[in-house]
């Protein structure tokens, strides 16, 4: 699902970043980083930082995540902006982005 809405933003002309698609990505390819997540989190922070808007996909279990919570506590502090996706099922998040026109 993260893989088909970052390919979606990429097919609308928005650069996106999506650690779930970098990161899980990298890692079934060249194998498994073991690494805190304050080593994952240094990473979206530097990418963070030089990004226009943020959006966050509420799929299942999203706001348990701690990597989540950290970025968007970090966005807020630093650009103030961001937002939220949220979409009951698949079909409407894929719905919400062919349809729509996303600022």
């Amino acid at each position: 699902m993260t893989c088909r809405c970052a390919y979606k933003f990429l097919l609308q002309g928005l650069n996106i970043y999506s650690p779930i698609v970098y990161q899980h990505s990298l890692q079934n390819v060249c194998g498994y980083i073991d690494r805190p997540t304050d080593f994952w989190l240094s990473l979206d922070f530097g990418i963070l930082r030089q990004a226009s808007g943020m959006f966050v996909l509420m799929l299942q279990d999203w706001d348990k995540s701690i990597g989540v919570e950290k970025e968007i506590e970090f966005w807020s502090k630093e650009v103030q902006l961001y937002k939220l996706i949220q979409k009951r099922n698949k079909s409407d998040v894929e719905n919400m982005l062919l349809d729509e026109q996303i600022d």
